[in-house]
């Protein structure tokens, strides 16, 4: 009876190092994830660029300026969504900016070899937690800081297509 209350309860080790190793993985891969909407907001960003000129190169504004209202709102929407793209580009580059995503240590020295294959389990699995725990906040941390980058590139591309779309609209009615 006595030996049941000196019992350990908790889970098994492999259970909470698992756990942290997928917890790991899965942070790391939420980051690739954003990496790649980066990537795929430059490529909207291009084809909105090559549209842009590809319309305002075909039209001719600059007799109709002086007399046409529609003119004069479709440079406007114009000038508008090219400072729109200006700041997309901005954080763009903020996205792409180059960040380390913290690895796992590795073994080097004797000493640390030592401490995991010989020191005490429970020291050992602590580490490996913290060092977990360590790689985990890291990433995240990075993780916000791209996200807002993302949001704000998102955020001015959608501003630049309103004004895009106001700016062939009016061009358009100019037309008419």
């Amino acid at each position: 009876m006595c030996d049941q209350r000196n019992e350990v309860v908790g889970l098994e080790i492999d259970t909470i190092l698992s756990y942290s190793r997928e917890r790991y993985e899965e942070v790391k891969a939420t980051y690739r994830r954003l990496e790649d909407k980066a990537n795929f907001l430059l490529a909207v960003l291009g084809v909105e660029t090559s549209a842009l000129l590809a319309v305002f190169g075909s039209f001719e504004l600059g007799q109709q300026l002086k007399t046409s209202l529609s003119a004069r709102l479709s440079l406007l929407c114009l000038c508008s969504c090219f400072i729109c793209l200006m700041f997309c580009f901005f954080y763009l580059w903020k996205c792409w900016a180059l960040r380390n995503i913290p690895k796992m240590p590795v073994l080097r020295t004797k000493e640390q070899r030592e401490f995991v294959l010989k020191g005490s389990r429970d020291d050992t699995v602590h580490y490996h937690l913290i060092m977990y725990r360590k790689a985990i906040d890291s990433i995240e941390v990075i993780h916000k800081e791209k996200s807002v980058f993302v949001n704000e590139l998102f955020r001015w591309m959608a501003m630049s297509f309103v004004f895009f779309i106001l700016s062939v609209t009016c061009m358009l009615i100019n037309k008419v």
